[in-house]
């Protein structure tokens, strides 16, 4: 038994070209607009330092977004379990590499807003008032509402 052969494709329905029809009728977009923010810097957030990407802030502790939600992480988490956290459990909730967690620990050590224990598992403390710290996103706490 043999197969005929299709030597060429029907013709598209009429259907599928009236999109085609349409789009070709259809005044070019206008141009592409340059970014207009300057590569040099020197234009910068004016709610944020032009250095460091810090957050003003009237307490005397200065560190950036992400530094205060592991901040605020390490707070809840110590008060909660009654412990500090591990770096894995820092991973998991900020869903980030190790890598990621061990530069944040590094840096927050660094700028002096935590201190660590060597060879001693879970011996993160806390250099930073919890009324300077910044509520965690998870929580979605809706300040104008009352607990």
């Amino acid at each position: 038994m043999s197969i005929p052969l299709r030597t060429s494709s029907p013709a598209p329905p009429l259907s599928v070209l009236a999109p085609l029809a349409l789009m070709t009728s259809l005044p070019a977009p206008p141009p592409i607009q340059p970014f207009p923010v300057s590569l040099r810097g020197d234009q910068t957030n004016p709610a944020t330092s032009q250095n460091s990407g810090t957050v003003p802030r009237s307490s005397p502790h200065r560190f950036t977004e992400k530094q205060g939600q592991y901040l605020a992480f390490i707070y809840v988490y110590a008060h909660m379990f009654r412990q500090a956290p591990a770096k894995a459990d820092m991973q998991r909730h900020f869903r980030v590499t190790p890598p990621t967690v061990h530069q944040m620990v590094l840096g927050l050590e660094r700028d002096g807003l935590i201190s660590r224990q060597p060879g001693v598992a879970r011996s993160i403390s806390l250099h930073v008032p919890p009324q300077d710290l910044p509520i965690l996103q998870w929580l979605r706490i809706n300040s104008s509402k009352s607990l």
